[in-house]
């Protein structure tokens, strides 16, 4: 998530749960609108 891009074409497999661990914890350092905490 360090950089950003369009994905418009998406596989058919399954995401691996470690995948999705690692993207919900490098979310949670992202900037928020006028510092809005979770």
């Amino acid at each position: 998530m360090a950089r950003r891009r369009t994905v418009r074409d998406y596989a058919r497999r399954p995401v691996p749960r470690a995948a999705i661990e690692s993207a919900i914890h490098t979310a949670g350092s992202a900037p928020s609108g006028a510092n809005l905490q979770p």
